[in-house]
């Protein structure tokens, strides 16, 4: 074992500790926001903060998807042409830009937004390209456990996607808070919202949470 692929493990499995740690903090600052005990400011602060906190999340998805990759075909766990795994590597370095480019903005760029997507559609349709070809027998992907982790990737990206798009009607009722003030309709609209927002995001840590014993079984048990 190389002392870069050494250190490329280390990349992978800090971005895993940050990815559910910072997540699970995004969380509690969530549930804190939703209350209407506190006052407007107060809640807005706590949004804000948690969209803050967000951003590392989004990083490390993107660093243990990276550096997992690489992990995999250096170790030959998959087998891809050459021009397809440079492919590859060009997608993630692109998202890693964007991702760095909406973390920088204060208000991210229409641009940014539609291109994170995009990538999140295409590493989609490549994970269930896997899983097809696995079925057919002709799978790129030669261990049962990395098959696996690539089978929850899938409904992380799944579950990432629904998320932001069920947050909305949350992110519209804390708008309108300092205009209207907290009434029923309105509490009501961000309660709903937030609450569908956490069953996803349960989903995504009890995916990353697999993911994560999936790998490290590989050095556990061999």
């Amino acid at each position: 074992m190389s002392e870069l692929y050494t250190l490329v493990l280390f990349v992978h499995l800090l971005a895993f500790v940050f990815w559910l740690g910072a997540d699970i903090g995004v969380f509690i600052l969530g549930k804190f926001a939703q209350n209407p005990a506190y006052t407007v400011e107060q809640r807005l602060l706590l949004l804000q903060v948690a969209l803050i906190v967000d951003k590392f999340p989004r990083v490390s998805m993107v660093t243990a998807v990276s550096t997992g990759f690489y992990l995999s075909v250096t170790a030959g766990w998959i087998t891809l042409p050459s021009w397809l795994t440079l492919t590859c590597f060009a997608v993630l370095i692109a998202w890693f830009v964007v991702i760095v480019a909406r973390v920088l903005s204060e208000q991210a760029p229409h641009w940014v937004e539609l291109s994170e997507k995009v990538i999140y559609y295409l590493l989609l349709l490549a994970f269930l390209g896997v899983i097809a070809s696995a079925t057919l027998g002709t799978s790129v992907v030669g261990p049962s456990w990395l098959f696996g982790k690539l089978a929850l990737l899938s409904v992380i990206l799944v579950l990432v996607l629904w998320l932001e798009k069920a947050f909305q009607p949350a992110v519209i009722g804390f708008m309108t808070l300092p205009e209207t003030g907290s009434t029923p309709e309105l509490e009501k609209q961000i309660k709903g919202a937030m609450d569908t927002t956490y069953t996803s995001v349960i989903g995504i840590y009890a995916c990353t949470l697999g993911a994560a014993f999936l790998g490290l079984s590989k050095y556990a048990f061999g």
